[in-house]
């Protein structure tokens, strides 16, 4: 699986500069007509991949950007949910 980052004109949300849109492609690794059309896009230049991160990285990145919340006791879950 490769993940390439192509530019487009609005803002985007997904953590990335504003400017870059993210395309993950899928393709079987032994077939290599899709290797080596995914090597010529590349050697364009328009594109960078960028690295996959992992569930831990992710997360991570959530909690630092205030996405999760922080729950004391099962009693208040709810109230903690839907605020």
């Amino acid at each position: 699986m490769a993940t390439l980052t192509v530019p487009k004109n609005q803002s985007g949300h997904n953590g990335l500069t504003p400017d870059f849109k993210t395309v993950t492609l899928s393709y079987k690794s032994h077939d290599k007509a899709a290797e080596r059309t995914l090597d010529y896009i590349l050697s364009m230049g328009f594109f960078q991949i960028m690295p996959a991160k992992s569930k831990f990285e992710i997360s991570m990145e959530e909690y630092h950007a205030g996405k999760t919340i922080r729950i004391q006791n099962p009693e208040n879950i709810i109230e903690k949910c839907l605020n």
